[in-house]
């Protein structure tokens, strides 16, 4: 795949169609464990991403990275449950999607909200979720962040 080349410069911000195409993918990579994960994705990408185990409502499945007009985008499986969800109910399944921002590095920035779209920017990366409703946007921020944190 190649590593990361940086953001997409002067072309637009990938669209929800393109990461929702990104996010229906099979992974690449197999794997609940995220250290394995994150170093997967670092040795065929460069990207440095935190995803710290420690939450039990979420559980990572899996990743693979696609070439998107020239940037690396590497797209993180996971499934949740949902606060309430009765025992035995399906997971509620998503994809966290992160790619080089390519400008000067941020901290945590604001999230950019639309109707299927929450993305938001930390250090060199974006991060971006297509959210079919607020549940499943919970479940990427519960990736990094501990319940109870980062207003969680």
């Amino acid at each position: 795949v190649g590593k990361s080349r940086g953001a997409f410069g002067h072309s637009a911000r990938p669209t929800a169609t393109e990461l929702a195409a990104i996010s229906a993918g099979q992974c690449d990579l197999w794997s609940s464990d995220p250290a394995h994960i994150r170093q997967w994705i670092k040795s065929r990408s460069g990207m440095e991403i935190e995803l710290p185990s420690h939450s039990p409502s979420v559980r990572m499945v899996g990743a693979r990275l696609v070439n998107l007009r020239g940037t690396l985008v590497a797209s993180i499986s996971y499934e949740s449950q949902a606060p309430g969800q009765a025992p035995g109910e399906a997971p509620r399944q998503g994809n966290m999607l992160v790619w080089k921002d390519g400008h000067e590095h941020r901290k945590h920035a604001a999230p950019l909200r639309t109707a299927e779209l929450v993305s938001w920017t930390q250090g060199d990366n974006v991060f971006a979720v297509n959210a079919a409703d607020e549940s499943a946007a919970r479940g990427a921020c519960m990736l990094c962040h501990p319940e109870g944190t980062h207003g969680i």
